[in-house]
């Protein structure tokens, strides 16, 4: 299933940008294909998160905002696992941009500030994740990993917190020759976090992405 799914996706990826790693596949983040949500969570479900150790067993998933709640909604239907809800809002300009993450137990939120924008930028967001607890364990999802920024963020807030985070992403950039290098995932796995993607982008040749099911083995 997960070979076969690498196939599909790179038939579908096209590569706007070469030099920078702009790759753009609309049935992840535009239109989103319910088949690849669905093979996605199998996929993770059998080939990573049941094998977690049980301290790092997820009590609640959510989707990093906006682009991974519908693979952490994919996620919750396969594991049983509540959702949480997550929401960003671009920081205005007097706000705070200072990085902080605190719990608010009247609303039962998480509340991230001070994470910039990889995709626009100068912008700045503050994102509010409801439904999860200091103290807890949490499966994290992610439509891309690309330089791994969003996840260092994530675990510096949740650190913060005492919150256990487990990753998962539909897909992971690897390229070495981008500008900037997008090889966040193979970053982290090399950091020892327990991150998961279930297919990578390899490199770009000739106007097409390669995409393989194979892992990274560190």
């Amino acid at each position: 299933m997960r070979s076969s799914l690498a196939k599909y996706i790179e038939s579908k990826a096209k590569v706007v940008n070469a030099e920078i790693g702009y790759v753009s596949i609309e049935e992840i983040n535009h239109r989103v294909d319910s088949k690849i949500l669905k093979s996605s969570a199998e996929i993770t479900k059998g080939l990573f998160l049941d094998h977690l150790s049980r301290d790092l067993s997820p009590e609640v998933v959510i989707g990093v905002p906006n682009r991974g709640k519908e693979f952490a909604t994919a996620l919750g239907l396969e594991t049983g696992l509540p959702i949480g809800i997550s929401d960003r809002s671009e920081i205005k300009e007097g706000q705070s941009l200072e990085f902080s993450a605190d719990y608010i137990e009247k609303d039962d939120s998480i509340i991230i500030n001070g994470i910039p924008s990889f995709t626009q930028k100068g912008k700045f967001f503050t994102h509010k994740i409801r439904g999860l607890k200091p103290g807890s364990t949490v499966l994290v999802a992610d439509d891309f990993s690309a330089t791994g920024s969003v996840t260092e963020y994530y675990v510096r807030a949740f650190e913060h917190l005492g919150i256990t985070p487990v990753f998962v992403y539909l897909v992971a950039k690897d390229f070495d020759g981008s500008n900037p290098p997008q090889q966040g995932y193979r970053k982290n796995k090399e950091k020892g976090l327990p991150v998961f993607a279930v297919v990578r982008l390899t490199e770009i040749e000739d106007g097409r992405v390669k995409v393989t099911s194979d892992d990274i083995t560190i």
